[in-house]
């Protein structure tokens, strides 16, 4: 878990940590990877509860198998963390 991060130094992090996995899997879509990026995702919960959404919506997708979800979700997480 992180600790006690100012939401700049959170978001430095998941820019630089975050954002090029998400780039990566924009044109893969590998679901295993994917899966990879929720369980990372989950070490920022609580730091940001829009990344708990995108949490829950990424393992929506998933579990139905919706590419085109996922693949719009995707391009919305690195709007949120490249911001």
């Amino acid at each position: 878990m992180i600790a006690e991060k100012s939401p700049l130094g959170l978001q430095n992090e998941l820019k630089q940590k975050i954002a090029p996995v998400i780039v990566k899997l924009q044109q893969t879509l590998n679901i295993d990877e994917i899966k990879g990026l929720v369980n990372k995702l989950e070490e920022y919960k609580m730091e940001n509860v829009t990344i708990s959404q995108y949490i829950n919506r990424l393992s929506g997708c998933i579990k139905t198998f919706d590419m085109e979800k996922i693949s719009e979700t995707l391009r919305q997480l690195a709007n949120l963390v490249t911001k």
